[in-house]
């Protein structure tokens, strides 16, 4: 069920968060994808520790299977698998994952992708770090 509704969700939240200034609050990129093809992704974050959204876009086109966001140093992980794995993730757009509690300044996230690169249907794992301002 928390699925379907992370798949609602960041489909609905595509278009409010789109549309906002993320200019301030750009998080780190992420390093080379094993399993062949090119991508990174770009984190992005905000609201307060009540109501924090991370936003996520991928460099390329591409289809999410699997979502890692976690606080190591806090042992919290975060998994979000996606039901829709045909769904095209498209590199012009951030999407919004539901927000968090607890998340306070300096925090290190890190986010792990998992999917399938479109043009070229390469398979990628790909871990992102992110900063919390």
């Amino acid at each position: 069920m928390k699925s379907l509704y992370l798949a609602m969700v960041i489909l609905l939240l595509t278009f409010a968060y789109g549309c906002s200034d993320d200019s301030a609050s750009s998080g780190g990129i992420g390093g080379g994808p094993t399993g062949g093809g090119s991508i990174t992704y770009t984190i992005t974050g905000q609201g307060d520790p009540n109501s924090y959204t991370f936003g996520f876009k991928p460099s390329v086109d591409t289809k999410l299977t699997r979502l890692i966001a976690s606080v190591p140093n806090l042992q919290f992980f975060d998994t979000l698998t996606n039901n829709n794995t045909n769904y095209v993730f498209s590199k012009d757009t951030t999407y919004a994952l539901d927000p968090y509690t607890g998340v306070q300044p300096g925090q290190q996230w890190t986010f792990t992708f998992t999917g399938t690169i479109v043009s070229s249907n390469s398979g990628y794992t790909v871990s992102t770090n992110y900063s919390v301002p």
